[in-house]
């Protein structure tokens, strides 16, 4: 296995036995102590495990916060809610009012979401029209991503993430801008 090769069949997330908890976690680029910026990481995680609960079909009731301070204490904070979540924006906010308890004594290293005490295939249709609007936009939302990639669609606060110092348009071509003439008067030089 430390050579990479390993002869177990790949399984697909369906066929997969129930899991016990879903997460991830990043290790931070720079040290942050800045309480906007950790939502923003604890945000993207949060959408990370919304999906993949998603996905397999699970939704949980405890929200666990891990930080990981620049001295490499670790610790995690745990919250249980009284109905099952798989919405992304729930498991932010839940972790984002833990995140509101803990008095942070230094910069943060490392961040973590992780969302257990699972269910499966909880299949029950929202009740009101608002919690049905709030399904169906994060089921697009899962579709297109999954058809054009992750993050393909995401909320505004995490655009901040991605820093391009420029792009290359698709109109431009090896011998110039390309011209488009929208109007019949305008004629396209170049």
């Amino acid at each position: 296995m430390a050579l990479g090769i390993d002869d177990s069949p790949v399984v697909p997330v369906e066929q997969e036995p129930d899991a016990k908890s879903v997460g991830h976690s990043m290790t931070l680029d720079k040290d942050v102590s800045d309480m906007e910026t950790l939502e923003r990481h604890i945000l993207h995680l949060s959408e990370m495990v919304g999906r993949r609960l998603r996905r397999g079909g699970y939704a949980g009731r405890t929200v666990a916060l891990t930080l990981r301070y620049t001295n490499f204490d670790t610790f995690t904070r745990r919250r249980s809610v009284q109905s099952s979540m798989n919405n992304s924006i729930d498991i932010y906010m839940v972790a984002k009012d833990i995140l509101e308890t803990i008095r942070l004594r230094q910069p943060i290293r490392l961040v973590g979401v992780n969302v257990s005490n699972l269910t499966r295939n909880i299949g029950q249709i929202p009740l009101f029209p608002g919690d049905r609007a709030r399904q169906a936009a994060t089921r697009v939302m899962d579709e297109i991503n999954d058809r054009y990639g992750d993050f393909f669609i995401t909320w505004g606060t995490l655009l901040e993430r991605y820093h391009h110092k420029g792009f290359i348009s698709p109109s431009w071509r090896p011998g110039g801008i390309k011209c488009v003439n929208l109007s019949p008067r305008k004629n396209c030089t170049g």
